[in-house]
């Protein structure tokens, strides 16, 4: 083979991987904001609070995960607002090792205004 076209051979190899990337990243489904958001939401559940971080170091109450109790009302109607686009990430959170977790997704998929139906009208 002469030293030329192996460079040839070498170079139509390179462009073909890059093309065949550049298919498979087109294939891919990517995250919306939206349920960026609501996988942001789910991961702050898991999160103890820091005012209750603070009161464990000076020892006034037992260390816990948890946040306070109001916090993931909020967190519950943020997820329900994100709506539709936030229900795969609810869906996996539900399997979460977390009952409190669990928990508030659970709520925020009851909040969620149901899809609107596709029916002919009257």
């Amino acid at each position: 083979m002469k030293p030329g076209r192996k460079w040839v051979i070498l170079g139509v190899m390179a462009v073909l991987v890059i093309v065949l990337v550049i298919i498979v990243l087109a294939f891919l489904p990517s995250e919306s904001p939206r349920e960026a958001e609501a996988r942001r939401l789910v991961a702050e559940l898991r999160k103890p609070s820091r005012f209750r971080k603070w009161l464990a170091e000076l020892g006034v109450v037992q260390p816990s995960g948890r946040r306070d109790p109001y916090y993931p009302h909020a967190i519950a109607r943020e997820l329900a607002a994100l709506g539709q686009s936030a229900v795969p990430v609810c869906i996996r959170a539900l399997r979460d090792d977390d009952s409190h977790v669990r928990y508030w997704v659970a709520s925020a998929l009851g909040q969620m205004d149901p899809v609107p139906s596709q029916a002919a009208p009257a």
